[in-house]
């Protein structure tokens, strides 16, 4: 699947989704997974979308990067389709309720031989209905229990692994509305980009094991020690990035400095290996300005960080101050 054009790929998805809704509604079928998945499958096959019949078939096929889009997707699909048992389920139980009240008003005005042979057609029709119903309701649980299972996995892409940070991925989707909510009411926003100090020397010194537990430890402690509105993401490599919605840049120092101290006077132990050691981090300032985008943010606070490094490391360097400081 990896040769396939992934724009293409998720087009057709959307498309050959929409289509089998259409048919099963035209049909008059009920939208439950049996019924979609043959819908499905019917129309790529007749769309001769074989790259999809191959997605079928054979899941492994994907690559992690295709993962995001096509969950979206899922869960767009499943929406729509739970929209669609609601409505059949409504319309259901208003067709029972209809037949009830005509069928007190059959009882006086019709012949009692000709009403047997009607209540015994009302019953047969009136079962068919209850069963639908059950179908119907089962369904609903069906989806609402993938709705569920879609949501963990949309929420897995943006946690990264190794720290159970939030993302890269996940600070793209979240810097961009809290910019956007920061210029709309005029509130201060200011992110915090952090590096580990000298890390190469770390996992060329210790190996990469060690690297990684020094990535989880600082992720602990920073996590640890921000307010439930802060945002913490991995940012990549040994970098991570503070989201500090209402905090001006001169408050954001503070915060900056006290979880630069925090991490320096943690003693990374490791006693089964024979050593310990304490590292340090730098960290790059940016204070939203209203012409700002996301990346002009994060540009700010890469060329920060860039600076406390240049100036000796373990300091903080950005917004308006013209001095770093590591104090």
């Amino acid at each position: 699947m990896a040769d396939i054009d992934k724009k293409e790929l998720s087009i057709r998805i959307a498309e050959t989704a929409r289509e089998a809704l259409k048919r099963i509604v035209a049909r008059g079928r009920p939208p439950i997974p049996p019924f979609y998945s043959e819908e499905f499958r019917q129309v790529a096959q007749e769309r001769g979308y074989h790259e999809l019949l191959e997605l079928l078939n054979d899941p492994k096929c994907l690559g992690e990067e295709d993962f995001p889009q096509l969950i979206a997707q899922a869960g767009a699909i499943l929406l729509a389709t739970k929209d669609l048992l609601n409505d059949l389920g409504q319309s259901t139980s208003e067709r029972v309720e209809a037949m009830e009240r005509s069928l007190g008003k059959m009882e006086a005005a019709v012949p009692f031989e000709d009403l047997e042979a009607i209540l015994r057609e009302v019953e047969t029709l009136k079962s068919h209905n209850q069963a639908l119903k059950e179908e119907v309701k089962q369904a609903q649980e069906v989806i609402e229990n993938q709705t569920r299972e879609i949501e963990k996995l949309r929420e897995n892409t943006r946690i990264d692994y190794l720290t159970a940070l939030l993302n890269r991925r996940a600070l793209d989707e979240e810097l961009r509305n809290e910019i956007h909510r920061a210029k709309r009411y005029d509130l201060d926003l200011t992110v915090a980009m952090f590096d580990i100090d000298h890390f190469k020397n770390i996992n060329d010194t210790y190996g990469h094991i060690i690297g990684d537990e020094v990535l989880k430890g600082v992720a602990r402690i920073l996590r640890e020690n921000i307010r439930e509105v802060d945002r913490l993401y991995r940012y990549g490599g040994e970098e991570f990035l503070l989201l500090m919605p209402h905090t001006s840049c001169r408050d954001a120092l503070k915060v900056t400095q006290r979880l630069r101290k925090l991490v320096s006077e943690h003693l990374f132990s490791f006693p089964d290996r024979g050593f310990s050691f304490r590292i340090t981090i730098s960290a790059g300032l940016a204070e939203l300005d209203r012409d700002d985008t996301p990346e002009s943010l994060l540009d700010r606070a890469d060329v920060a960080l860039y600076a406390a490094k240049v100036q000796g490391r373990d300091r903080t360097c950005g917004c308006l101050y013209s001095d770093c400081t590591n104090q």
